[in-house]
């Protein structure tokens, strides 16, 4: 089964997170409040980091309504995006961690955040945003931990769109970029599967050979030697 990262955050992660926010943002945002009230982004905060999403949220959305005028935190943005992300609010998400990436954060935080948008576009079934969350990874962390999963995402993306060639374009790359990876033998099989689809059963032989060369103890070299001897008696 493949591994989903969408980024559920613990206390201990949280954390780490807001210390890298607090340093590594270029951006300090100044807090204006007039009177004497002040909003509690604080102990939104501290309920996030307790797992407390659902009284945290609700906070921070009666702090929104009470102040309407002010700048939120950026780690409290942070982490209600990530609250938003937990019960299952994925637009509401992904309006938090645009809101973000418009601040230019560290690479390391801006791959997390594009890697949950790319999922949640997604669910959304917005191909093309989908298409631009993960390219940017690619682009601007092609070594980050999210890399080998955002180049499979984009051979997923167009294989949904049956979109085949380019699909096992994209999923080849998985593997040709990332050998390494725990998605690099299923990447090279759903690339396969794709040429078989078109009939391009050469082509599909040849990936589904590599598979068992480079992969040989993976579950996806039986199934590449099932899928070639079928291929094979096509053409007696």
């Amino acid at each position: 089964m493949l591994k989903k990262r969408y980024i559920r955050f613990g206390v201990v992660a949280l954390y780490l997170v807001s210390i890298i926010l607090i340093v590594g943002c270029v951006h300090q945002r100044k807090k204006q409040v007039t009177g004497e009230e002040e909003p509690a982004f604080g102990r939104v905060t501290e309920l996030a980091f307790d797992g407390e999403c659902e009284e945290a949220v609700a906070l921070y959305e009666e702090e929104i309504n009470k102040f309407p005028q002010l700048e939120v935190p950026l780690l409290t943005q942070y982490v209600i995006a990530d609250c938003y992300s937990n019960l299952g609010r994925s637009e509401l998400a992904v309006i938090e961690y645009e809101k973000i990436l418009e601040l230019n954060p560290p690479d390391n935080i801006a791959s997390r955040i594009q890697y949950n948008l790319g999922n949640y576009y997604m669910e959304l079934d917005q191909f093309i945003n989908s298409l631009i969350a993960f390219t940017n990874i690619l682009k601007k962390s092609p070594q980050s931990e999210f890399a080998d999963d955002a180049q499979f995402k984009l051979g997923e993306l167009y294989e949904q769109r049956k979109i085949l060639y380019k699909a096992a374009e994209e999923y080849k790359k998985t593997a040709d970029n990332y050998p390494d990876s725990e998605l690099a033998a299923i990447a090279l099989y759903r690339a396969g599967n794709c040429y078989q689809r078109v009939r391009e059963y050469m082509r599909a032989i040849f990936i589904y050979s590599r598979i068992i060369r480079d992969y040989p103890d993976s579950k996806w070299a039986e199934e590449a030697k099932l899928d070639i001897d079928y291929l094979k008696a096509l053409y007696r």
